[in-house]
């Protein structure tokens, strides 16, 4: 998990629309050898959160502006490992789809779900602050820089502070397809056409907002 909202890491420009926002909620987990250790921190963030996003697609796409980079600056072999990688975030991403996709309002293709990969949230627009709801969104603030969303909407829940819970997703069978696509590209020199590839993959991505109360189950 992130320190930072990914939403800063990623540039997708209009991703959310503008607001007061409440600090990050996924926090770093460090790093191990052991790991069976990693998968219960994976597991206590994973019930911590409002949503469960797919770290694997978020690195997808932060790698997708490095591969257009690198396809722009004329560095095939740094291009190509690239693809390689977000072809295979790609897919384990769309292999735990069942677990973590969410409803969209976006029409898809096919029988193609959406996968999380960054929430946030924000406050409601009219928010007005006072003493005690200013030291509710201290506490809340604490527990989201700490990874635990659930219990920071619970506070906000309380001191009847609206929240909007946004989420970044992509149409997770049509991200892999194009990845492929892109790695069998550049594997032909076909840069230019590569590019657009990877590209298709950010314009796919949708944002999608809810009430605390009103976030649907995941891979339903």
């Amino acid at each position: 998990m992130k320190t930072k909202s990914k939403f800063v890491a990623l540039a997708v420009a209009g991703m959310l629309a503008a607001g007061p926002m409440l600090a990050p909620a996924f926090a770093q987990t460090a790093s191990t050898s052991n790991d069976s250790a990693a998968q219960a921190v994976q597991t206590t963030d994973q019930q911590n959160t409002l949503i469960r996003t797919a770290d694997e697609a978020y690195r997808a796409l932060r790698n997708i502006q490095a591969a257009r980079l690198a396809i722009f600056e004329g560095t095939p072999d740094k291009a190509a490992g690239l693809a390689e990688d977000i072809y295979k975030d790609l897919q384990t991403a769309q292999e735990n789809a069942g677990n973590t996709s969410l409803p969209t309002n976006k029409s898809s293709t096919g029988n193609d779900v959406y996968v999380p990969f960054d929430m946030s949230m924000s406050l409601a627009e009219g928010f007005q602050p006072t003493s005690e709801k200013e030291a509710r969104l201290t506490e809340a603030n604490g527990l989201l820089a700490s990874g635990n969303s659930k219990q920071a909407a619970e506070v906000l829940k309380l001191a009847n502070i609206d929240v909007t819970v946004s989420a970044a997703l992509i149409p997770i069978n049509a991200s892999v397809q194009h990845a492929k696509d892109a790695v069998d590209l550049i594997s032909n020199n076909q840069f230019y056409e590569a590019n657009l590839a990877l590209k298709a993959i950010e314009d796919s991505v949708v944002i999608e907002a809810y009430g605390i109360d009103t976030i649907p189950v995941q891979g339903s």
